[in-house]
């Protein structure tokens, strides 16, 4: 249950400064240098972060068609399901598992939109040299 709810708050963590970067760092540093490099790998970097989170949470809760037995099965649905693949062969099937799914689903659409506008800000800002 520790364990748990220690991935629950660094998810949390996790998404809330990266959705705050974006969100609100050009607001306050207009004239500040801007690292969209290193913003961008911070980014590829959480999401990776998230993902190992979560696997550890799918490891600990089950509820499963088939069960998650190590960590490569717990890594491979949490990547599948970040992308929203959703391959299918393992689902949940119980509702606690069901909305922690619904919850990393949300989660990754975030991210993933957290990832593409700090790519287009490096696009915008090597345009504008």
């Amino acid at each position: 249950m520790i364990v748990l709810v220690f991935c629950g708050f660094k998810i949390v963590e996790t998404v809330t400064s990266n959705v705050y970067y974006v969100a609100f760092r050009p607001a306050y540093s207009r004239n500040l240098p801007h690292d969209a490099v290193r913003s961008l790998i911070l980014s590829l970097i959480g999401i990776v972060e998230v993902n190992l989170l979560f696997a550890t949470v799918w490891l600990l809760i089950g509820g499963f068609c088939e069960p998650i037995d190590g960590m490569v099965d717990a890594i491979y649905f949490s990547a599948v399901t970040f992308q929203t693949v959703g391959f299918g062969e393992i689902h949940p099937t119980d509702d606690r598992s069901k909305g922690v799914v619904i919850l990393m689903i949300a989660v990754s659409m975030l991210m993933n939109a957290v990832v593409v506008a700090r790519a287009v800000g490096l696009i915008v800002e090597k345009r504008a040299e």
